[in-house]
């Protein structure tokens, strides 16, 4: 059995819903089925948008990258360069360096042998003048010593002339006061 032959009711229910409402849930069906449509379109056009914009920046990223990588290539052949350049000049300037030091070397040693020459020379002449002035004071030494003994004096002569002299300082002190 069907639903309209079970229950007629049912049946002519369905029938008044169709002429009450049937025409509007037809147009409702058609707006429907018009903006699924156009809904549809709409997803396809921004769909077909997006593509685009995605394959313009996919293009302009893939410039972009190999514009970079080009620049990376040309900046690592020109460091390359640089390298070897500054390599060279640091090669050369050790080589002065090495120059300028065995020069420096060469002229301190002779510097060194001048000073040690003229200290030498300095030293003879200390040794010279010094060797002079100890046979001088040696012979005045000894003229001292011979006049000493030329004029000896007997220590008792020497106590009585002292004691004459006190005597003679005492009286003058005396009557000057």
């Amino acid at each position: 059995m069907s639903a309209t032959e079970e229950d007629p009711s049912t049946a002519s229910l369905a029938k008044v819903r169709d002429l009450l409402f049937g025409e509007q849930l037809r147009s409702s069906e058609r707006r429907m089925s018009g903006l699924e449509e156009r809904i549809a379109k709409e997803i396809e056009s921004v769909r077909v948008e997006v593509l685009k914009r995605l394959d313009g920046v996919e293009a302009a990223t893939r410039r972009e990258l190999e514009a970079l990588s080009k620049r990376l290539k040309d900046q690592a052949q020109v460091g390359g360069e640089f390298q070897k350049d500054i390599g060279k000049q640091v090669g050369e300037l050790g080589k002065a360096l090495e120059k300028r030091a065995g020069q420096i070397e060469t002229a301190q040693s002779r510097a060194l042998a001048e000073v040690q020459d003229k200290l030498l020379d300095e030293t003879k002449a200390c040794r010279s003048e010094l060797e002079i002035r100890a046979r001088e004071i040696e012979e005045g030494v000894r003229a001292a010593l011979d006049d000493m003994r030329a004029g000896k004096v007997d220590r008792t002569a020497l106590a009585a002339l002292l004691a004459d002299l006190a005597v003679h300082i005492s009286e003058t002190g005396k009557k000057s006061k």
